[in-house]
């Protein structure tokens, strides 16, 4: 009986996804969209800045909210591992969004995202 129940507790455990993007989640013309967004981001980075498990990015003004939460809701499907946090500050001041994750995540964004890396290289 003891096994029984040990495994169907097991059943319902789920591991960490692995660290790798997985654009087959998305719809042929989504990741058309994704690609399109990715461009327009790239332009917009004004700073990077390095937290303790990942990178803060900060974006110009031709980035708008709507923008950075399309991304962001394309990017969290693709890339489980990720936490986002997006952030405006008040009397419309800076925006920033945050990437971070468990152990391999910071390396991972340093080697992916071209604004990431040149900052992490820059230390």
């Amino acid at each position: 009986m003891l096994v029984l129940w040990a495994s169907l507790v097991m059943v319902g455990v789920t591991g960490d996804s692995p660290i790798a993007c997985n654009l087959n989640v998305l719809t042929p013309s989504e990741r058309v969209a994704l690609h399109e967004r990715s461009e327009r981001i790239k332009s917009a980075v004004v700073r990077v800045e390095e937290v303790a498990d990942g990178y803060r990015i900060y974006f110009d003004d031709s980035f708008s909210m709507m923008d950075i939460a399309a991304w962001v809701e394309a990017e969290r499907r693709c890339c489980p591992f990720l936490d986002f946090t997006i952030r405006f500050d008040r009397e419309l001041g800076r925006r920033s969004l945050q990437l971070t994750g468990r152990e391999g995540v910071k390396a991972f964004l340093a080697a992916e995202i071209p604004a990431i890396g040149a900052a992490a290289r820059g230390r």
